[in-house]
């Protein structure tokens, strides 16, 4: 938990590449870990943000895997779907979410706490860009 907290930390912080690894090394302690999908999400975010798209598509689906139908999980796989040109993996996710969820709204989201906010505004970019609903 605390390589996830100070990965998760570094992430939001601006110092990817380190909470990438943290969090990553957090995933590979204890696959049975109740909180495994939060550091898979957090190594999604990371990637992310250093526009790695397709490995931050491939770290939200493992979260995905292990949380299936998580909101947050699904939120971060399409909007790196749709930046990785995967426009149709995102406008599917984003049916998913929306089958489950059908009142979600990009205005009811919390934002997530990136330090740089232009990380924010892409998200949410390849968020409206799948047609999620304001």
């Amino acid at each position: 938990m605390a390589l996830f907290c100070l990965g998760a930390a570094k992430v939001f912080a601006g110092d990817f590449e380190a909470g990438i690894d943290l969090a990553r090394r957090a995933y590979q302690v204890d696959i049975r870990d109740p909180y495994v999908s939060f550091y898979c999400r957090t190594v999604g975010h990371g990637h992310f943000a250093i526009s790695q798209f397709q490995e931050a598509a491939e770290w939200f689906s493992r979260a995905e895997q292990l949380c299936p139908s998580a909101p947050h999980n699904l939120i971060g796989l399409a909007a790196s779907q749709w930046h990785n040109n995967d426009h149709e993996g995102a406008t599917a996710t984003r049916a998913r979410l929306l089958n489950q969820e059908p009142a979600f709204s990009l205005g009811d989201m919390m934002t997530l706490p990136f330090r740089d906010g232009a990380v924010w505004e892409r998200y949410l970019d390849g968020l409206r860009a799948a047609g999620f609903p304001e």
